[in-house]
């Protein structure tokens, strides 16, 4: 007689004849960060950030307070990737579909804060149909693979040029109130790109070549043309809440984040305004350090924790044409301000931020080191700490300088 032998299902696995052993309890995680709940990986819940967004270098968010259901029974804040994944991905090819699937469970979570995070899912939600908000979103997917990956991989540069070639055409009509969302989410997304290279050491810096590009800075105004273009109907969109949280930062009524005259002139400190020819009756029109200046000011004077990524690209957002001409010139005034507004965005550990910060900051400090006078180098002691810069090894190779830095943004 042939002995029965107890199977399961249909891999005919045979059961053990070990004894069983019943398993050990364990804690469970059930009030983790947004982002391990989406990876479902356990998180150790630390306030200042669990160990898993901090080994993968992104923001730790955890919801808000649990909301009651109609059963009475306590139901979590949906999290801002709910809003892709629920709308479908229609329409998508295989390559397409897997870079949402990045973007969605990975990408989405290193964009800023969770305000900014769910106006660009909301908006991917709503007009995934629309080809310049999905190629700008799979280009942003791309570069963060290739961040995390090491490589290089032409995917990205296809889904960047149809992005830009199609966001042009669509900017040369009239923007209305329905797309207005989709239009800034895109010029949002781009910009990130723009402002992302894993790669970039401070020896290609623009400081260092003959080519001045400065593409990567000067795009981040385009967002400002924008939403100027679109003030009629800016206050029906979702990223005007964002624009808007911190009330204090404007005045009155809602107004953009771009407006001027934030500091008067008693704000300023005395050695800044001995530098940047800051006098009484200093204003944009005669001064074309002014409006900068005094934007960056509060934000070097506060408690670091007060600052967000929404302030501080509103920064770069207030530089005005003069100031870039005076960049591409290298003048040492207008690089001691980039300088110093870069040393600010090294603070922020994003993938898309961190290494494009720190090693133009490293480059900015290096050629100022070099070329500038007393009164400029007396300034910076503040960007060169941020970026790890040594202060007087000026007649060392800038590639074994930097080389003896961590690698940041990885």
């Amino acid at each position: 007689m042939i002995p029965f032998t107890p199977t399961i299902g249909r891999d005919s696995r045979v059961l053990s004849s070990k004894p069983f052993r019943p398993r050990k309890g364990h804690r469970k995680s059930r009030n983790g960060c947004d982002a391990c709940k989406r990876r479902k990986k356990k998180c150790d819940e630390s306030a200042s950030g669990c160990s898993g967004c901090l080994d993968r270098k992104i923001i730790c968010h955890y919801s808000g307070p649990a909301t009651p259901s109609r059963d009475g029974q306590l139901k979590p804040l949906p999290s801002p990737s709910a809003f892709v994944t629920s709308n479908g991905l229609h329409g998508l090819n295989s390559e397409e579909t897997e870079l949402f699937h990045h973007f969605n469970t990975q990408t989405l979570a290193t964009l800023g804060s969770l305000s900014v995070q769910e106006v660009i899912a909301s908006s991917l939600a709503a007009a995934l149909d629309l080809d310049f908000l999905k190629h700008a979103a799979c280009a942003l997917s791309a570069s963060h693979m290739i961040c995390l990956s090491d490589r290089q991989d032409l995917a990205c540069r296809y889904h960047i040029d149809r992005a830009l070639f199609i966001f042009r055409q669509r900017l040369s009509s009239p923007i209305t109130a329905t797309q207005v969302d989709a239009v800034l989410t895109s010029c949002v997304l781009l910009n990130m790109i723009a402002f992302s290279n894993g790669h970039h050491r401070p020896e290609n810096s623009w400081l260092f070549t003959s080519t001045s590009d400065l593409q990567w800075l000067t795009v981040q105004a385009g967002l400002r043309t924008i939403m100027s273009d679109v003030r009629h109907v800016l206050k029906d969109s979702s990223w005007a809440t964002v624009y808007t949280k911190d009330a204090h930062e404007f005045r009155g009524t809602f107004r953009a984040s771009f407006d001027e005259d934030i500091l008067g002139f008693e704000d300023v400190p005395p050695d800044l305004k001995k530098v940047f020819g800051i006098e009484q009756h200093s204003n944009p029109k005669t001064n074309a350090y002014y409006t900068t200046l005094l934007t960056l000011v509060p934000l070097l004077t506060k408690n670091r924790t007060e600052k967000s990524l929404t302030r501080l690209m509103t920064v770069v957002h207030r530089f005005t044409p003069g100031l870039y001409q005076l960049l591409r010139m290298r003048d040492e005034r207008a690089l001691l301000l980039l300088a110093y507004w870069l040393g600010l965005m090294s603070e922020v550990h994003l993938w898309w931020i961190s290494y494009r910060a720190q090693s133009e900051c490293f480059a900015c400090c290096r050629y100022l080191d070099i070329h500038g006078d007393d009164s400029i180098r007396a300034l910076l002691a503040f960007p060169a700490n941020q970026c790890g810069y040594q202060i007087g090894k000026e007649e060392e190779k800038l590639e074994s300088v930097w080389a003896s830095q961590p690698a940041y943004g990885k």
